[in-house]
């Protein structure tokens, strides 16, 4: 059961009991701005100290390193005050940064001259404890300059894979008037959050066709690009002695 949600610069979390335990699951999307990255950590920091005997999943991209090994190429011998504040923020929070496999680096600039790992999962102990957690894994990226992550846990089934939203859609002449004369073409009955979720999951299949319809084989030339990108960026890690 959803409680409530909470926002404020740099984040957006919900509050949700199950099973008799109150979590709070946030997705951060820090600032590059040292700064604006330290009011995102004071602002969540207040929430928890306000807060007692709940769990807490802070996941997305931090734009800051805990350790200085998670940084090579270019800037590498930079002022590490914004790392020491996020170390701070980790501790303040009792978070813990879960064994990492799969890769060492999750952003990769776009000139391969400099990659760190800027993406994680930071979990409560008692979370890591209840999900069964045993790593978090960098997967491989597609055309995007950021690697997906992902928990791999023992206990919980996450369900299917999330739908993916294509950029170049927004781009397509016809796309705004598509969503707004398809979201109003489905009638469905019932109580809000059920309409609500039956509604998005008819759409997400309307999309897909959709995709197919007006841009083709879309999703193999993506693949293609990213197998591309991954083995340069092998190349990449080579040279700078990583691997």
């Amino acid at each position: 059961m959803v409680n409530y949600s909470f926002l404020d610069k740099g984040y957006v979390g919900i509050n949700v009991k199950w099973k008799g335990i109150v979590y709070n699951l946030v997705n951060v999307n820090a600032s590059c701005n040292r700064v604006e990255r330290q009011h995102t950590w004071d602002s969540l920091i207040r929430i928890k100290n306000s807060r007692i005997n709940e769990e807490w999943c802070v996941a997305g991209d931090f734009n800051e390193v805990l350790r200085k090994e998670e940084h090579i190429g270019v800037g590498s011998h930079r002022d590490w005050r914004g790392m020491e504040d996020f170390r701070s923020f980790v501790e303040e929070m009792e978070l813990i940064d879960i064994n990492c496999v799969g890769g060492k680096f999750t952003w990769f600039k776009d000139n391969g001259k400099s990659m760190r790992r800027l993406d994680r999962f930071l979990l409560s102990k008692k979370l890591i404890e209840m999900w069964e957690v045993v790593d978090q894994i960098i997967e491989k990226r597609d055309i995007s300059d950021h690697a997906p992550i992902r928990l791999y846990v023992g206990k919980l089934d996450w369900g299917p894979k999330l739908f993916c939203f294509n950029n170049s859609w927004l781009k397509h002449e016809d796309f705004n008037a598509f969503m707004v004369n398809e979201w109003k073409r489905l009638e469905i009955r019932g109580r809000g959050d059920f309409v609500l979720y039956e509604k998005l999951k008819k759409f997400k299949e309307r999309l897909r066709e959709w995709n197919e319809e007006v841009f083709g084989w879309i999703d193999l030339r993506v693949e293609d690009a990213s197998a591309k990108i991954n083995v340069l960026d092998k190349d990449i890690e080579l040279n700078m002695g990583v691997i």
